[in-house]
């Protein structure tokens, strides 16, 4: 059976792997209040507060928009210095679809998968970074009536697809497996608890001269309705550049760490 997993986030301009037992108590508790309360409140700076469906607001502070047609190249340069990094934590929303987790008895151990989608930089699909989701959402905006060379029409229904996250790179960032071992009966216990931390940098990202009408989008692609699916959808990425440090595991309910591993996956020693 899969167990959804949910994930904090944690993103870090300067990242110290080697955290005192304090700092690591301190962010075990953090966690379990974030993941409980779905407050991204940053970790090591109490005033920033940042929920999961808030990274759409954490995306302005790091994207820097094309220059426009009656700024000053000085005006842009400051824009473009003010995209300031601080410490954030938020939740990767729990859709089972990114980040799963399926239990092994006779092992004796939580397989927790967590699997990225494919990056759009511009108009193109970038083959050496993937997309970590953090927030996304789905909407009709319409339909209409259309047809193919051959007369054969059919209603299409419209979508607009957004997804907000974190680009990492592809080769260090593939579809990881973290291996947690519990028994049986502690991982009951666990099933509908566990939760991820990431520990990562962030980068300020340029949205490309060609997606200068989408506003803030760092990526942008189409998909034409076909009578076996007739739907239109546009879907709209908005991607912050990120290193992936390390992986926490969490009982989210009681704040207990279970586990810290590399960016790799294997456990950190």
């Amino acid at each position: 059976m899969y167990t959804i997993v949910g994930v904090v986030v944690i993103l870090m301009v300067t990242v110290n792997s080697q955290l005192s037992i304090a700092e690591e108590e301190e962010l075990a508790q953090g966690a379990q209040v974030r993941a409980d309360s779905v407050t991204a409140t940053s970790l090591f700076a109490p005033s920033a507060r940042f929920s999961g469906k808030n990274f759409r607001e954490l995306h302005k502070k790091f994207v820097v928009t094309p220059k426009g047609e009656f700024e000053t190249s000085k005006e842009y340069q400051e824009r473009a210095k003010n995209s300031s990094s601080d410490v954030f934590a938020f939740r990767l929303p729990s859709s089972g679809i990114h980040v799963y987790a399926k239990y092994d008895a006779d092992k004796g151990q939580f397989a927790i998968t967590i699997g990225g989608e494919s990056l759009i930089s511009g108009y193109d699909y970038d083959s050496n970074r993937t997309l970590l989701i953090v927030d996304e959402s789905d909407e009709e905006t319409g339909s209409y009536v259309g047809s193919n060379a051959f007369g054969v029409t059919a209603n299409i229904r419209e979508w607009t697809k957004r997804q907000w996250g974190i680009s990492i790179d592809r080769e260090s960032y593939r579809p990881l497996e973290l291996v947690l071992e519990v028994s049986p009966e502690y991982a009951r216990l666990l099933k509908d608890n566990l939760c991820v931390v990431v520990e990562c940098s962030l980068s300020p990202v340029v949205v490309p001269e060609v997606l200068a009408i989408t506003g803030d989008a760092t990526g942008y692609s189409s998909s034409k309705p076909t009578l076996e699916l007739p739907v239109d959808i546009t879907k709209y990425q908005y991607a912050i550049p990120a290193r992936v440090f390390t992986y926490w595991i969490f009982n989210r309910k009681s704040g207990e760490l279970l586990g810290k591993y590399a960016a790799n996956g294997s456990i950190y020693r």
